[in-house]
């Protein structure tokens, strides 16, 4: 890839947990300020949508699809934290996908970004194109994970004949900061564009976020104490800084295009980097 691409993903999962809401698609003025907002940056969205809940908000979803470039993919079936990627949780969600949509789901996001090489290679045996799981970065919360030693880059992994493509999540360079909604949010835009004059982004780049970020302070919530505090700082800013993030990233030369897109161009590429599925 010679030309810089970004990806603007929404994991489609309920506000709280258990209950299937989305205010994003149930509060008509959220949903038509968000509908015109990607309408008018022109930047496709790509959704892993929860297939659980998909039925309960196909129409809002057929609606931005009629209004802007829509690519949907699959964010499991329950989001489960302890059955992310197993041979049932993506059957039924694949079955949801065709059931809605006429067609087979060509990617996946593991709920808390939790795959493992079992569930890559669950992927692999289901034909799915790529996965979009890998948050490149070190965690270490009660979902942690040490993801540090995977590219940036897409790249892809490989189990004896068969190749599943790898878009991870956006990290800045050397620090492995990740450049999602509620890490701008947290650490404010102004941080960001310092840091990314030493600690630059990838040629491809994944923001990732979710409905509640955008309104996390008008919703109920149990966090942990230092998570409250990182979910609502800026909460109020969310939107602007959504709409800073895609300027921004358009101001430094990306295009804008599907998550897909990525995928199929990094399967053919000589450049990218193949990495073995872990045992």
């Amino acid at each position: 890839m010679t030309d810089r691409l970004a990806c603007l993903t929404l994991d489609v999962e309920p506000d709280v947990p258990g209950n299937g809401g989305i205010q994003l698609f149930d509060d008509p003025g959220r949903f038509v300020w968000f509908r015109d907002t990607l309408r008018n940056a022109e930047a496709p969205l790509t959704a892993f949508v929860v297939m659980q809940h998909a039925e309960r908000h196909a129409l809002a979803l057929a609606e931005l699809a009629e209004s802007g470039p829509l690519e949907f993919a699959i964010h499991s079936y329950s989001h489960d934290r302890n059955n992310t990627a197993s041979h049932d949780e993506v059957r039924r969600a694949r079955d949801v996908f065709v059931k809605l949509w006429g067609r087979t789901p060509e990617g996946y996001r593991a709920p808390y970004g939790l795959i493992d090489g079992d569930g890559l290679r669950t992927l692999m045996g289901e034909g799915f194109i790529y996965d979009s799981s890998i948050f490149p970065t070190l965690r270490i919360d009660e979902f942690g994970y040490n993801h540090l030693g995977y590219p940036r880059a897409p790249f892809i992994f490989t189990d004896g004949s068969r190749d599943l493509v790898e878009v991870p999540i956006a990290a800045l360079r050397a620090c492995r900061l990740i450049y999602s909604l509620s890490f701008v949010k947290l650490f404010g835009p102004a941080t960001f564009h310092h840091l990314m004059r030493v600690f630059p982004l990838p040629d491809v780049v994944v923001v990732d976020f979710h409905p509640y970020d955008l309104y996390i302070d008008c919703i109920p919530h149990t966090f942990k104490p230092w998570k409250r505090f990182a979910h609502l700082r800026n909460a109020s800013r969310a939107p602007e800084i959504l709409v800073n993030m895609i300027e921004t990233l358009r101001g430094q030369g990306y295009r804008f295009t599907s998550v897909g897109e990525v995928a199929r161009r990094s399967a053919v590429s000589p450049s990218s980097r193949r990495v073995l599925v872990p045992r």
